[in-house]
């Protein structure tokens, strides 16, 4: 007998993991947010975290984050977009992207309203395009999201993930620090 692994999409929770530069990034991901639940989710259930720039290569938060990322289906990286993502956060990125797995999460380019992908918003969208490239994902810019996604995966292409990740690190491989989730938050 031979038994297959199907995750039903109806109890399946889409993971989505945002990735925000500053304040004005993280409420376009908020804005964003519904654009994106229409396109991948079709009804599912969404778990959905956030971590800011700053937060990346903290000795605190580092294991949290790759263990969250590692469950994403999809990452969506929201910064102004007239620059290359800095050096250290597109390292990040690349990392979990890679700890994702296989199939690769469908990366998401966030920038600033008004900006064209293929204009000012060029360096952000390049540089997601680049790891995407790398890693074998799909990369998208914020405006692909209210175009049609005939070359991004939909709902129903994207990965079925078990509830549990097996993903870059097993939850206890590395020490934690105690840090809560959203230390920080309103400091």
């Amino acid at each position: 007998m031979r038994s297959e692994s199907k995750c039903p999409r109806a109890n399946h929770t889409l993971k989505v993991v945002f990735f925000y530069e500053d304040f004005d990034a993280a409420i376009h991901c908020r804005k964003a947010f519904d654009s994106i639940a229409d396109k991948f989710c079709k009804g599912r259930p969404i778990d959905a975290s956030s971590w800011s720039f700053s937060m990346l290569g903290s000795a605190e938060f580092n294991a949290a984050i790759l263990i969250d990322a590692s469950a994403a289906e999809v990452i969506v990286v929201a910064s102004r977009g007239d620059r290359e993502l800095p050096e250290r956060v597109a390292t990040w990125i690349e990392m979990c992207v890679n700890g994702c797995g296989k199939p690769a999460p469908v990366l998401i380019a966030l920038h600033a309203d008004g900006l064209e992908p293929d204009g000012e918003a060029a360096p952000l969208c390049s540089s997601l395009e680049s790891i995407a490239s790398r890693q074998g994902a799909v990369a998208m810019c914020g405006g692909d999201l209210q175009r049609s996604l005939e070359d991004a995966r939909t709902a129903d292409a994207l990965p079925c993930r078990a509830a549990r990740i097996v993903g870059v690190l097993e939850p206890g491989t590395f020490p934690a620090t105690g840090a809560h989730r959203w230390w920080g938050i309103n400091e």
